[in-house]
Formats: structure tokens, C-alpha cells, sequence
């Protein structure tokens, strides 16, 4: 017999585990499916920042235990440097507004901890889905899942936007490595920042006390000279504040990077009520917007 619930949301990332305790909260009876194995999101170099809207949603649905954490940085805006000598330009958040900044992997364990604690969500670890259509989803075991609604929560890759608009095109813009610091402080703490330099451009934020984390952007055309330790540390040396260069350095001649490609996908629609999308998997913009999560 197939089982039937009300809601199967597929991917267990912010927006997904959101979505499903949203529903449960409102008395449905979800189930949420999880690719990854319990345990396995720390590995993920992914969205660290959520905007003042983001936190605002999170302590509507309950999460704020995850907001409130002591010591966990709290965005108060950005500094832009733009370069050639001149001055940084700092944009603040309308007053009495906070983001969050944290680890990604830190921000996914908390909130599938208080879903799966969440009365009338069941939570599968480790089932990936093989098909999808507008009674429900068909995993790769074999196993047929059926509800009323599917929320494709899945990401840049969601296999529940395929089922409805094909393989698609999401455009490749550059591609991206984040660089972990440990014992440093940021010029402005509770800010991000963004460094314009040649080649790239620089993200940097705390997310955790002296815990800095530096996105590193750098356009397509120079995919073969960014693997080169060398090349990227001349790259983006001028670029960081004197206080990140050395530690930079030797994470980066340490091979501690991660490569990945960054897409845009137009919010072109968010399904048809029977298989709706959210989070990347409706659309994606570049990381510096830092709107992943918050847009959820």
C-alpha cells in the first residue's frame, strides 16, 4: 500500500526544513527527504548569512533558539571597500534590524534538530528521489511516497524542478572558494564585507568569534590559473586587509579550498500547487547578493 501524507517536501536545507514545520505548525502531516546521511552537513561551504527578513521568519516558526544563541555574530550590515585608496562606505540595516552569520553546516544541524522534534513531521535521512509528478515522488529504492503537495526544497539541482520545467539552463557566472580563518577578527565585527579588487571581488564575514569566513569570486576565464595556489594568492593579496594576508596564504598553499560554480536561474515561476518550488531550487542569484536563505 502506498502511504499518503499531506505534504512531502524534498531536501532538508533551510528553506525545506522552514517549509516543513510551517506546514506541520498548521496541523499537516509532512514528510521530509533528506539526500544527505545524518550527520553530513558540516561538509557543505554554502550560504552563512541570513538578512533581518531571514530572522524574522525563523523566530515566527519557532526557531529561536537558533536566533538567539549568545555569541553567534549578528549582521548589521556591510562595508563596501571599493578600492584605488578610497575610503570603505558602510551600509547599515535599518536601525533595530540584525541578521545572522554562522556556519552552514551549524545552521542545517539546528534546524533539522527542532523539524525533526516537530509533532507531525516525519524526517528520512539518506532517500533520494528518482521521480516526481503531481501525485508524489518515486524514490530510487523504488519506494512510492504519495500527498497532496510536493515543495521541491532541493536546490540548484532539484529534481522537482526538472519534473516540471526539464533539464533547463542555469547560467554559470564565475565560481567561487571559501577560505576559512581561524584566530582573526574582522575590521568591522557583525559586518560583511565586500573588497573590489582585480581580478575578483571579496566576501568576508565572521561566523563564529574569531572565525572569519572569505568568499572568493573569480571569473570563468581564468578556471585553469584559479587552481594555482600562487596565482590566486597574487590575485587577491592587495585586496585583503594586511591582518587576513598571511593566514590566507597558508590556507590557501595549504589546499584547503573547495571550487564550485556560481549559476543564476530566474524565479521564472514556482511550480504548479501540486509540485511547488522554493529556496534555489525556485531560482538562484549570485552569493555576493547573500540572498539564498533569506529568499528561501
Amino acid at each position: 500500500m502506498t502511504a499518503k501524507s499531506d505534504i512531502i517536501v524534498v531536501g532538508a536545507g533551510p528553506a525545506g526544513c522552514a517549509v516543513a514545520r510551517a506546514y506541520a505548525l498548521d496541523g499537516k502531516k509532512v514528510v521530509l527527504l533528506e539526500a544527505e546521511a545524518e550527520g553530513k552537513s558540516r561538509k557543505r561551504f554554502a550560504g552563512e548569512w541570513l538578512h533581518p527578513q531571514g530572522v524574522d521568519a525563523l523566530k515566527s516558526l519557532g526557531f529561536d533558539s537558533i536566533t538567539s544563541m549568545q555569541g553567534r555574530p549578528q549582521g548589521r550590515g556591510f562595508v563596501v571597500y571599493p578600492g584605488h585608496g578610497e575610503l570603505p562606505v558602510k551600509l547599515d540595516y535599518v536601525e533595530g534590524q540584525r541578521g545572522l552569520a554562522f556556519h552552514h553546516g551549524d545552521l542545517v544541524d539546528e534546524m533539522r534538530q527542532i523539524v525533526a522534534q516537530t509533532e507531525g513531521v516525519t524526517f528520512r535521512y539518506g532517500v533520494r528521489v528518482g521521480s516526481v509528478d503531481d501525485q508524489g515522488v518515486t524514490l530510487e529504492s523504488g519506494e512510492r511516497l504519495e500527498a497532496d503537495r510536493v515543495v521541491g526544497a532541493d536546490g540548484r539541482s532539484s529534481v522537482v524542478r526538472r519534473s516540471l520545467r526539464g533539464s533547463g539552463n542555469h547560467k554559470a557566472m564565475s565560481a567561487m572558494t571559501g577560505i576559512l580563518l581561524e584566530g582573526v577578527k574582522a575590521p568591522y565585527p557583525d559586518y560583511g564585507h565586500v573588497f573590489l579588487g582585480k581580478p575578483s571581488f571579496l566576501l568576508g564575514y565572521e561566523i563564529a568569534p574569531s572565525v572569519v569566513r572569505i568568499c572568493v569570486d573569480v571569473p570563468l576565464k581564468y578556471k585553469a590559473e584559479m587552481k594555482d595556489p600562487e596565482w590566486l594568492i597574487a590575485a587577491i593579496r592587495d585586496t585583503l586587509p594586511p591582518v587576513w594576508r598571511q593566514p590566507c596564504e597558508e590556507q590557501i598553499r595549504g589546499g584547503h579550498l573547495r571550487w564550485q560554480a556560481n549559476h543564476f536561474l530566474a524565479r521564472a515561476d514556482y511550480g504548479n500547487g501540486r509540485r511547488v518550488l522554493i529556496g534555489d531550487a525556485a531560482g538562484h542569484t549570485h552569493p555576493l547578493t547573500a540572498t539564498g536563505i533569506t529568499n528561501g
